[in-house]
Formats: C-alpha cells, sequence, structure tokens
C-alpha cells in the first residue's frame, strides 16, 4: 500500500485503512505522505 492506494480507498468511502505492510515497506513516513495526499486532495476539492 502507498499514499495513493490509501487516498483512494478514503475516497471511495473507507474511515480506516490497514497501513501494516506498508509501514513495513515503506517506513514511519508513509503516514506524513498519506496526510499529505489527504491535504492536499481536499484542498483542490475545495478550491
Amino acid at each position: 500500500m502507498c499514499a495513493a492506494d490509501a487516498q483512494c480507498k478514503l475516497d471511495e468511502g473507507a474511515s480506516l485503512v490497514q497501513l501494516y505492510t506498508g509501514l513495513i515497506y515503506e517506513g514511519p513516513g508513509l503516514v506524513c505522505k498519506i496526510l499529505n495526499t489527504g491535504l492536499n486532495h481536499t484542498k483542490k476539492c475545495y478550491e
């Protein structure tokens, strides 16, 4: 799982995403990437 995968699932209505495998392969920085992707996506929706 990467940040784009997580954002896609959240866009489709998910409340939670499981990051266990993503954390193993990408490390704790994955959380920041997901948050940044989400913030950028949210800004585009409201502009």
